[in-house]
C-alpha cells in the first residue's frame, strides 16, 4: 500500500505557489523573508557578494529535503516542506532574476510562476522516491 501523503503535500504546496503567483503576496513575503536570513550570513560571512550567498539557500534547501525524507510525522514532513520550497523557491529566484541581471520579467507573474514550480519538482521526486522505497520495504514482509 502506497502512502500518498508524501505525493500530496508536495502537490498541494506546489498548487498554493502556482495559483498564488498571479498575485504573489505569499512569494513576496518569502523573499523578504529569505533576504532577512540571508543577511545574517552576509553579516557571518562578511561579504554581500549575493551570488556566493545563495549557495547558502542551496545548502539549507538540501538539508531540508533530506529532513523530509526521513520525517515520519505528518506534520515534520509539512514543515521540511515549506522550508525547502523557502530555500529552493529564494535559490530560484536568486538564479533567475539575479542581482547581476538587474532584471525582471515582462509578465510580473512569469518568474514567480517558473519558480514556484522549479522549487517544487526536488521536493515531488523526493516524495515519489520515498513512497517507492517504502512500498518496496513493506513487500518485503
Amino acid at each position: 500500500m502506497i502512502k500518498s501523503e508524501n505525493i500530496n503535500i508536495a502537490l498541494v504546496i506546489g498548487a498554493v505557489l502556482t495559483i498564488t503567483s498571479f498575485v504573489p503576496v505569499i512569494q513576496i513575503i518569502m523573499l523578504y523573508a529569505n533576504g532577512g536570513f540571508l543577511y545574517t550570513f552576509e553579516a557571518i560571512l562578511n561579504t554581500s557578494d549575493y551570488s556566493l550567498l545563495n549557495y547558502v539557500n542551496l545548502l539549507f534547501g538540501i538539508l531540508s529535503l533530506i529532513a523530509f525524507y526521513f520525517a515520519k510525522k505528518i506534520g515534520f514532513k509539512i514543515l521540511w516542506a515549506i522550508a525547502n520550497v523557502f530555500f529552493s523557491n529564494g535559490f530560484i529566484i536568486l538564479l533567475e532574476m539575479g542581482y547581476t541581471k538587474g532584471g525582471d520579467t515582462e509578465p510580473y507573474f512569469l518568474g514567480f510562476l517558473i519558480s514556484g514550480i522549479l522549487a517544487i519538482i526536488p521536493l515531488l521526486v523526493t516524495g515519489i522516491i520515498k513512497e517507492n522505497t517504502f512500498d518496496k520495504i513493506s513487500n518485503l514482509d
